[in-house]
């Protein structure tokens, strides 16, 4: 006969779970603030004698491309952090293919910056080759680390609603897909390539939309 449940000891399980889960949280915040803050450090104060306002002006004007590449940057990670809140809100329980999965992503996300440099630094289609390469991991690494949580309800609540199960999947893959496109564009059809990206607008407008907070499925 099955021994009866201790209904302490499972709470206390589920606020290990969640201790452990806020610190997974934490630590993610900070690499990706990290990284997102670092892109802004390949925009160096232009080099020109002072009161020089035409020197100065053309010289500001040079750095389009690491304007560009800062704030396409940017938004790309925010949209992964956003992506990132909302999956982890979903789940419930921790285990180490998540851990890894998770940092996983996180060692992506800290590549960011210099995949943005390259972008910056080297117009052209090998640049954008590796800069649409290193998004498309990280949109991989984003989308499988959300298909480990669910698949089989592994880490999440089983009576999490589909269809917020379908978004949360897809929105990674979504962003993955535009980048997998860019990159066979900058081989195909290099002049091209770059347009593919104004698809990432309506990807990224729908991630900011907060998730439903889940339903708490908890045995008393």
């Amino acid at each position: 006969m099955n021994a009866p449940l201790d209904s302490h000891a499972v709470e206390r399980a589920d606020e290990d779970d969640q201790r452990v889960l806020e610190r997974i949280t934490l630590f993610s915040d900070g690499v990706i603030a990290i990284a997102i803050t670092l892109l802004v450090l390949d925009i160096h104060l232009p080099d020109v004698p002072l009161g020089s306002g035409s020197a100065l002006r053309d010289a500001l004007v040079d750095l389009g491309p690491k304007y560009f590449a800062y704030v396409l940057s940017f938004l790309v990670v925010g949209s992964f952090w956003i992506g990132h809140l909302q999956k982890f809100r979903l789940i419930r329980r921790y285990d180490a293919g998540l851990i890894w999965l998770n940092l996983l992503f996180l060692m992506t996300i800290g590549f960011v910056p210099f995949a943005s440099s390259v972008l910056a630094r080297h117009a052209g289609a090998t640049g954008e080759a590796f800069y649409d390469g290193t998004m498309l991991v990280a949109g991989l690494l984003s989308a499988a680390t959300w298909l480990y949580a669910s698949s089989g309800d592994r880490l999440i609540d089983a009576d999490l609603d589909p269809a917020l199960r379908r978004r949360s999947l897809l929105a990674p893959v979504k962003i993955a897909v535009v980048f997998a496109l860019a990159l066979i564009l900058t081989i195909a059809a290099p002049h091209f390539s770059r347009w593919v990206w104004l698809l990432l607008v309506p990807a990224a407008f729908e991630r900011s939309h907060r998730a439903p907070r889940a339903r708490a499925n908890r045995t008393n």
